[in-house]
């Protein structure tokens, strides 16, 4: 994308491409005798392509519309339990956020420190503070409205891990000395948040 010289016959055109919702942009500057003319009016064709995209892009950014997936939950955000040898499993909230023209990020909260509802506010603040959206705006109101999806995903994750501890398959008892302890691990892990998150519902 950018400028390019295009060809017709015997005619010459300068072609400027900019790509944006999936689509290419395209204008064709003719070019004269004058070369830099037509050159200096290319440039400024691309700037003003250059204008639009960016519109869009912050008028997309503004309405929340890539920030959610069809289901509801929020692009981006997992929740995962992660485990390091000879360390107690560490269940978080992984965020990435990918914008346009720009590398992506990563963060993490940890849902053992804070319980599950109050690791997905701060993880969402984190999202809005990597997308450079305000807090209490109509994006983060939105955002916040997942919350509902993250705490059903705690409990089913819970519930799987107590399943594999509890109603082993014949094939894992035959390997109990070695995935017995790291199911017990995960299974306490979700039990240590979501004794926290059913605090914090009674304080409410």
């Amino acid at each position: 994308m950018g400028i390019t010289l295009f060809t017709d016959g015997d005619r010459r055109y300068y072609r400027v491409t900019k790509a944006w919702n999936g689509k290419e942009h395209q204008v064709y500057v003719r070019v004269g005798k004058n070369e830099d003319k037509a050159m200096k009016e290319a440039r400024k064709v691309e700037e003003d392509l250059e204008v639009r995209r960016k519109a869009y892009i912050q008028k997309k950014k503004l309405s929340g519309e890539d920030i959610f997936h069809e289901d509801g939950r929020i692009v981006g955000l997992q929740l995962q339990v992660r485990h390091r040898e000879g360390r107690k499993p560490c269940t978080e909230f992984k965020i990435r956020v990918k914008e346009p023209d720009k590398k992506a990020l990563f963060k993490s909260v940890s849902v053992n420190a804070h319980g599950v509802e109050d690791a997905f506010e701060r993880a969402v603040d984190k999202i809005c503070e990597m997308r450079d959206l305000s807090i209490g705006g109509d994006v983060h109101k939105k955002m916040l409205l997942a919350k509902k999806h993250y705490v059903e995903d705690a409990k089913s994750l819970a519930g799987i891990l107590d399943e594999n501890v509890s109603s082993p398959s014949e094939e894992s008892v035959q390997k109990k000395d070695k995935s017995f302890g790291i199911f017990d691990q995960l299974k306490h892990s979700m039990q240590d948040f979501l004794k926290k998150q059913s605090g914090q519902t009674k304080k409410k």
